[in-house]
């Protein structure tokens, strides 16, 4: 009880005690003003003098002779609940205040401050890309021929940034407003790609010599070669110089030359013999090759592709030769199958490609119907009004005027002969092509599948640039 007098006095000397300040701010409730300047000079001088007073208050319960053990007594409650409920009820509502107060003059030096300064320390860069992510780069080669100006098309309207690799020549009107970049340069010349696949997160190589896939002459076979497959082997050096980026070859089941048995898969033999063929399948070795050095290449074999955009090609050929009721077509066999693909599911396994497939792998892809040679004629001649589908030519008189053609060949080694021998056996052929691996590793899913559908865009296309 003594102890009680000298509190007031003693309030100095209690400062170093580590007692509980917001209790002891209370016992004080006509110093609210003080408590706002007491920061200022002394913070809580007083509040830490009444801090002994609750082991006082504890130790004397006669509060009622001295007036100021009462306010000790309302600090007790905090300390003791159960025997000061009331005063701690009457308390509550004052004890929320003054942390308020506590808390308006501690952010300035504390909590606050540092709430503020630690978003400060984390950029927002590192926020972003979660939200909204980075888009990929794509590199398209041969961005102006058939099927690349489909692939430009479908990227960007998938969200890709679209680099095209054009050669200074290049028309780039037709694919205007479709890209995004452009970088100069020739597969034939390996220095002007330098640079080409920087920031590209997959290549989609389009580029290819078609002036006519079964030209035989000399020329034609160095041009195939040149591009195809020198050409395509240029681009892969270039492409791993980034580690691990995706290459996708469009290749053609031409690289197989003739089949060999009623279904073909990606695992068949091959066996090429005219200079297209030849060329499309050195292009895939020397991408397998690659590939055991770290190469990351799929490659895409393709049939013939029907779809609006190819000005020569040998649905033109056929369409122009139904029309005139002339169509030669060998023995009598109508119902071989013969595959064909719409261009915008070619784009669609090429797309799929760049994320999915096994590197190394090889995948084939058509329709999925077994389309014969009758019902294909038989579409050509309902959409041109030729007079028949097609002229019977005898098997055995074809193979004679092969042979003579490849006699005269000899003396004419850059005159591409009309028919042989090799050009007969492809067309005998009947193939069925399994696209199953494509289906399972892929996910592709051919989206056309109708002759009539397919052929019709593609002549509609030709009937309005009046090249029928």
């Amino acid at each position: 009880m003594s102890d009680a007098t000298p509190k007031k006095r003693a309030t100095p000397a209690a400062k170093p005690a580590p007692a509980p300040p917001s209790p002891d701010s209370k016992a004080a409730p006509a110093a609210k003003p003080a408590a706002k300047a007491a920061p200022k000079s002394e913070p809580k001088p007083a509040p830490k003098a009444a801090a002994k007073p609750k082991t006082a208050a504890k130790a004397a319960p006669a509060p009622k002779s001295e007036p100021k053990p009462k306010i000790a007594a309302k600090a007790a409650p905090k300390s003791e609940p159960k025997p000061a409920a009331k005063a701690a009820a009457k308390a509550a509502p004052k004890p929320t205040p003054t942390p308020k107060t506590a808390s308006k003059a501690a952010p300035k030096s504390e909590p606050k401050p540092a709430a503020k300064a630690a978003p400060k320390s984390e950029p927002t860069e590192f926020s972003t890309p979660t939200s909204k992510p980075v888009a990929k780069r794509l590199l398209v080669t041969g961005a102006t021929g058939f099927l690349g100006r489909h692939v430009v098309a479908a990227a960007k309207a998938a969200g890709w940034i679209v680099r095209v690799l054009a050669r200074p020549t290049s028309n780039l009107g037709p694919i205007a407003g479709l890209y995004d970049e452009v970088h100069t340069g020739d597969v034939t010349d390996a220095l002007s790609l330098r640079g080409s696949c920087e920031g590209v997160s997959a290549v989609v190589h389009c580029a290819c010599a078609v002036a006519s896939t079964f030209d035989a002459g000399r020329a034609a076979d160095a041009a195939f070669m040149a591009v195809n497959a020198d050409g395509t082997a240029n681009l892969a050096d270039e492409v791993m110089t980034v580690p691990g980026l995706r290459f996708v070859q469009v290749s053609s089941t031409a690289a197989m030359g003739a089949p060999q048995t009623a279904v073909v898969g990606p695992d068949s033999p091959c066996q090429p013999k005219t200079p297209y063929q030849r060329s499309k399948r050195a292009a895939e070795l020397l991408l397998l090759e690659r590939a055991e050095r770290g190469l990351n290449v799929v490659i895409v074999r393709t049939c013939v592709i029907a779809g609006p955009g190819k000005e020569r090609s040998e649905l033109l050929k056929m369409f122009k030769l139904v029309k005139a009721g002339l169509f030669p077509f060998l023995g009598n066999n109508l119902d071989i199958q013969k595959p064909l693909i719409d261009v915008d599911d070619v784009v669609q396994a090429l797309l799929l490609a760049t994320e999915r497939g096994t590197g190394g792998g090889v995948y084939l892809v058509t329709s999925g119907g077994r389309h014969t040679m009758r019902e294909i004629l038989e579409v050509a001649q309902s959409l041109t009004g030729g007079p028949r589908t097609h002229v019977a030519i005898p098997v055995a008189a074809a193979r004679l005027a092969a042979r003579a053609f490849a006699q005269a060949g000899r003396f004419l080694p850059d005159w591409n002969v009309p028919i042989t021998d090799e050009r007969i056996d492809l067309f005998l052929a009947d193939r069925q092509i399994d696209i199953s691996r494509a289906e399972r590793e892929l996910g592709y899913v051919p989206k056309h599948q109708s002759v009539e559908e397919m052929l019709g865009a593609t002549y509609r296309y030709y009937r309005q640039r009046g090249l029928i």
